[in-house]
């Protein structure tokens, strides 16, 4: 199993993508990934940002699709977006391009940077908005 990873979006690549007259228009952009991680470096980073052990626990499809359905996913979305994320997970979007180096013309941040930039969202406590 392995995590892909696009944290650089956030950036201002959306809008060059998505705007008519934007940078991309009419451009055949990938939608990728900037790095495949392994779930435990995935975890390593996290519990170095957030100064807790995080661990990575690899569940079932069925698992997952019981965990969306207790929060609340109607069963068939639910079956839809485990078998995405198991597709993912067997490889099925390891593809790497440079498209996001040249909307940002720059290298992106890394998966480190992007934790701690939003390392609240990582948390289990969130402040009240």
């Amino acid at each position: 199993m392995k995590i892909l990873i696009g944290y650089d979006g956030s950036d201002g690549a959306d809008a060059a993508i998505t705007t008519a007259g934007g940078l991309l228009a009419g451009s055949d952009v990938k939608a990728t990934v900037l790095s495949v991680w392994e779930p435990v470096s995935v975890a390593a980073v996290l519990s170095r940002v957030l100064d807790r052990t995080i661990t990575f626990h690899p569940i079932t499809l069925e698992e997952q699709k019981q965990a969306m359905i207790d929060v609340g996913l109607p069963e068939a979305v639910a079956d839809d977006n485990a078998r995405a994320v198991a597709l993912m997970a067997d490889g099925d979007c390891d593809y790497l391009t440079a498209d996001v180096l040249s909307i940002l013309g720059r290298a992106p941040r890394s998966f480190e940077q992007f934790a701690r930039d939003h390392a609240a969202a990582f948390s289990s406590v969130r402040a009240a908005a």
